[in-house]
């Protein structure tokens, strides 16, 4: 199984959610109210350090098979 990002959009940033959430090392966290580039940018970034990492780790991904390689 492939690793995968995540990144939080929500309404809430008391430190309890904000602990729990942080535990799971996510790529961002973004709270309400947003603006369409907050969501844009964090994506973009997002894919940025995956295409990073893949060439990092000589790796591809096959759509197809939908594995990465």
């Amino acid at each position: 199984m492939g690793k995968f990002e995540v990144i939080y959009l929500t309404s809430y940033s008391d430190q309890k959610t904000l602990d729990k959430a942080f535990a799971t090392k996510p790529f961002s966290y973004i709270t309400k109210p947003f603006k369409e580039i907050d969501i844009y940018t964090n994506i973009m970034l997002c894919i940025s350090k995956i295409k990073e990492n893949v060439q990092r780790a000589h790796c591809s991904y096959d759509p197809e098979t939908k594995v990465w390689r």
